[in-house]
């Protein structure tokens, strides 16, 4: 299986600017690859990783997704153990 890019544009920051998107086929459903890091999350206090600000990042998960972007990436340890229970919030 080979991989290949595919040029979309998006604004960012009011900005046109074009990105190269990895993807790969398998059996016919074409995967892109790129992750959602969920390693540092937007906080409402930043002292305090833990403090994740939920709605803001179910904005960012339900923007990840409109994409077609279905690949999220997190460990328990992240946000001071508070990254699987963001991201089990965000997405449920």
């Amino acid at each position: 299986m080979k991989w290949y890019t595919t040029r979309k544009h998006c604004s960012v920051h009011e900005r046109e600017s074009a990105v190269l998107i990895l993807q790969k086929t398998y059996g016919g459903l074409k995967i892109k690859k790129l992750g959602f890091g969920l390693m540092r999350l937007p906080a409402r206090d930043p002292a305090n990783a833990a403090s994740v600000n939920i709605e803001q990042l179910k904005q960012m998960v339900d923007r990840f997704l409109e994409r077609g972007f279905p690949y999220f990436d997190t460990a328990w340890m992240y946000n001071d153990f508070a990254s699987e229970g963001a991201a089990r919030e965000a997405l449920v």
